[in-house]
């Protein structure tokens, strides 16, 4: 069980930093990150899993104030959990 929680807390850390970096590149670097979008979007149009249309609307969504938002949040809401699960672990030992 404790493995298992172990397990769990650190997976929850991975995807917290990964979250705090994303949020990061499109906050610092966005001209990098605007052109990985349009990298990624331009790869999925050319296989043909979407329209350039298509490719175009989620790439306006992936560089707007929304994604931005949305990333932030999770990276709060995951640095929140970590620091509530810290301190149960802490309270857990007395």
């Amino acid at each position: 069980m404790r493995g298992q929680l172990q397990l769990a807390i650190a997976a929850l850390a991975a995807l917290t930093a990964l979250c705090w970096f994303w949020l990061w590149l499109m906050v610092r670097r966005p001209d990098r990150w605007n052109r990985l979008v349009d990298r990624e979007n331009a790869f999925w149009a050319s296989r043909g899993v979407v329209s350039p249309a298509r490719a175009e609307r989620i790439g306006r969504i992936e560089k707007g104030k929304f994604q931005k938002v949305m990333v932030g949040a999770v990276a709060a809401l995951g640095t929140s959990l970590l620091l509530l699960a810290g301190l149960l672990l802490l309270v857990s030992r007395r």
